[in-house]
């Protein structure tokens, strides 16, 4: 009964991202919606159905569905390639009006659960009509999802034995130690990342007397559930499942149990949909001038674009198409586009147990309808594939009151060990030198899995006892950058160098990370100038912060779904003279000590020498920070240029038979700046790809930053790489840039009664 096999990725040592496996998913239900949302997925596997023109077709008014949008789109985008396109729609013929990608998928529900739950040939009076409109009334969406899961338990078998190698991630036992859905929706409603909200309201609708003490919630739901119970039992027995005597003997309190353990478990699916998408791209990546173009040569994608931008359902007033206003709309976040939402339960994913540390994480795309499994952290081969179950924690004790309340009262994750370990120091009167190697071990695995908080709480800890190792004060410094908390993070650093100092024994990476200081600076105050922006502007460069602000300018080098994040320094930051120098000096530094460095980063590693170890690029770099780049910064982002910094500055070098390309990435930044070292025309491709969220790489917008010119953008936010060159070789200088200025932090720090270490 389950699902195809599924597809094994990476096997071995599995690093973060690294695909697990990829499977079509067991059982799926489609939220409601309306006109415009409602999007034609496949019952069986929530694959979208149709071609981007069809999908954008049905976003028409009823009195444009004939406007023709058969000839190709206008930049189309190349993840619409993956929307099938082969296989005709294949409608339930029982005339339910569900439809399908395949006969292969409509053959499967039907062997797993749609003959039984099909509506097509009923009555209003038939029992599984009452429940499915139930459902829908109440929006308990789940439900949908747990009927499907019932109805292939009771064609398994008679016997729990039978049900279970029908659905094998089913368990009587595991099932029946979570809590009933009503008393799950009350106590851990914010964790309902499948209903959100939206059910929450409706749930609370329920109540007849109006009240709205939460505590009433479960009662409520629990006559609903009870309902529901009745009515898809009476289903199953008219039918003559073999285990509907079973279900039915269990009750309706382990059906609400039931429906917690399948909320739990699946994965929530909250997407655009492919006209949402194609039209989010397109009013975020065009002028209006050239979407006006393609619509006056296109009318029905005009429509299109108007029946979104319509408010409430309201017709337009017929007016000419105002793009502008639309794309104002769409920036404000007040565009209403179509959407695609759901559930899907993964009969794999669903075996997986519980860790508040989960090791996979788990997505699904209606474009590929496949549960996708990625590691979560980096793991060794044959780890245990764990989730977490409590959605939405904000504190560890959140998540061990859930697993207490679900009958699951322990963990054995790294996170739980760690605290575990932590409180029987305490208990033994706080940790002592015999502790160093625990904490050294626990401090190390909370790095791996990225558990930055457990990292500081332990170096922390680790520092007290031993001020003079480095390594420690070097780890609870980059696990505070890692949190964003950069200027604690340094602040630690230079403390942990100073420790370092006074035993005689510097230590080589804290001189290293304290150099910075030294190395990249602006001498605040004793230059003033201007700068200008792409299209001319002259600004007023000191050492405050600039009043001026180029948000709203149309620089026709980025497109406007980048703008709010990027921006140019036009006028050069260095001239061709200092890049042709910085070149020079950077080939002769790689000539004396053999090459260029490729291990200076570790998770986006590129093929570079920092910037401090070239004094005449280090000299013209400073120079260029104080007159353009901060005060840039300072104009652009609000920042003062007191408080920036720069963390890291290195040259880079793309050629053929070196590194060509830097994958996608963000960086430890706040700001990131790339200055352009040789003409664009000295190389074939190459340029910074800088994604929008969602999109795919072929999709990103490509920058190439000539002979002297900075590109300056919100690295840490952006995601961004280093497109392919396909011949000759580019240099780059790349900085990292952060701000001082971390008032929340700060703040909480001092209400803390943190001590400064």
């Amino acid at each position: 009964m389950a699902s195809t096999a599924p597809t094994v990725g990476a096997t071995g040592r599995l690093e973060y991202g690294d695909k697990i496996a990829s499977e079509e998913p067991t059982f799926c239900t489609q939220a409601p919606g309306y006109h415009k949302t409602l999007v034609s997925c496949c019952y069986a596997c929530l694959r979208i159905l149709g071609t981007l023109e069809e999908n954008l077709q049905a976003c028409l008014p009823d009195g444009e569905a004939e406007s023709s949008l058969d000839e190709p789109l206008p930049w189309a985008p190349a993840w619409a390639t993956k929307l099938d396109q082969r296989h005709a729609k294949v409608s339930c013929p029982r005339g339910c009006g569900a439809q399908f990608c395949s006969q292969e998928c409509l053959d499967r529900a039907n062997r797993m659960h749609h003959d039984v739950l099909c509506v097509g040939p009923c009555t209003e009076d038939d029992p599984i009509y009452k429940f499915k409109t139930l459902v829908l009334e109440r929006y308990i969406l789940v439900f949908d999802l747990v009927a499907q899961v019932c109805v292939c338990l009771a064609k398994g078998g008679e016997t729990e034995a039978e049900m279970t190698d029908a659905v094998p991630s089913f368990s009587r036992e595991r099932v029946g130690s979570f809590l009933p859905f009503g008393e799950h929706a009350r106590d851990f409603g914010d964790a309902l990342g499948t209903y959100g909200d939206a059910m929450l309201a409706v749930a609370e609708d329920l109540r007849s007397d109006g009240d709205e003490n939460p505590e009433d919630l479960a009662e409520d739901l629990s006559l609903v559930i009870a309902e529901l119970f009745e009515l898809l039992m009476a289903t199953m027995e008219a039918k003559a499942l073999p285990g509907a005597r079973a279900l039915r003997s269990w009750g309706p309190d382990f059906f609400a149990r039931l429906a917690t353990w399948v909320d739990v478990v699946s994965v929530g699916v909250e997407c655009l949909s492919p006209a949402g998408r194609y039209v989010n791209g397109l009013l975020g990546g065009r002028e209006a001038n050239e979407i006006l173009d393609a619509c006056s040569r296109m009318p029905a994608l005009g429509a299109a674009l108007s029946a979104l931008a319509s408010v409430d359902g309201d017709d337009d007033d017929g007016g000419e198409l105002d793009i502008v206003k639309i794309q104002e709309a769409h920036d404000e976040g007040d565009l209403f586009l179509p959407n695609v939402s759901g559930l899907v339960f993964s009969d794999a994913v669903a075996s997986y147990g519980h860790s508040c540390q989960p090791s996979v994480a788990i997505s699904f795309s209606p474009l590929d309808a496949r549960v996708i499994v990625q590691a979560n952290h980096a793991m060794a081969a044959g780890h245990r594939r764990t989730l977490c179950y409590r959605r939405g924690s904000e504190t560890h004790d959140e998540t061990l009151e859930f697993l207490h309340r679900n009958g699951m009262d322990c963990c054995s994750c790294s996170t739980c060990s760690h605290r575990a370990e932590l409180r029987e120091m305490e208990a033994m009167g706080g940790a002592t030198e015999a502790d160093l190697e625990a904490l050294d071990r626990m401090g190390k695995i909370a790095f791996e899995e990225e558990r930055y908080e457990d990292a500081c709480d332990v170096y922390s800890r680790v520092v007290e006892l031993t001020r003079a190792d480095g390594s420690a004060w070097v780890a609870y410094g980059r696990a505070l950058v890692n949190l964003d908390r950069w200027s604690r993070g340094y602040d630690v650093w230079r403390e942990g160098a100073e420790a370092a100092r006074v035993t005689g024994s510097p230590h080589e990476e804290l001189e290293t990370l304290m150099a910075s200081h030294r190395y990249y600076r602006a001498e605040k105050g004793s230059r003033k100038g201007e700068i200008a922006l792409w299209n001319g502007t002259k600004i007023f460069a000191s050492s405050g912060c600039c009043d001026w602000a180029v948000e709203g300018e149309e620089d026709p080098r980025l497109p406007r779904n980048v703008r709010w994040g990027a921006f140019f320094v036009q006028e050069p930051v260095l001239s061709r003279p200092e890049c042709a120098a910085i070149i020079e000096e950077a080939e002769g530094h790689a000539a004396e000590r053999q090459g260029w460095s490729t291990k200076r980063h570790y998770s986006v590693p590129t093929t570079d020498i920092p910037a401090h170890a070239l004094p005449g690029c280090l000299s013209a770099l400073n120079r260029a920070l104080e007159r353009s780049i901060f005060p840039a910064i300072s104009s652009r982002f609000g920042e003062d240029v007191s408080d920036l910094q720069v963390h890291d500055a290195f040259v880079i070098k793309y050629s053929m038979d070196g590194q060509k390309f830097l994958p996608i990435h963000t960086d430890q930044s706040h700001y990131s700046a790339t200055i352009g070292l040789n003409s664009t025309g000295e190389y074939e491709g190459g340029g910074i790809v800088v994604l929008e969220e969602g999109e795919e790489e072929e999709e990103g917008c490509v920058v190439k930053v000539n002979e002297g010119e900075a590109f300056i953008f919100r690295g840490g936010e952006m995601s961004h790489g280093g497109r392919n060159i396909r011949s000759g070789v580019r240099y780059i200088i790349a900085l990292f840039i952060f701000s001082h200025r971390d008032p929340d932090v700060d703040e909480d720090d001092e209400e803390g009664g943190q001590e400064e270490v």
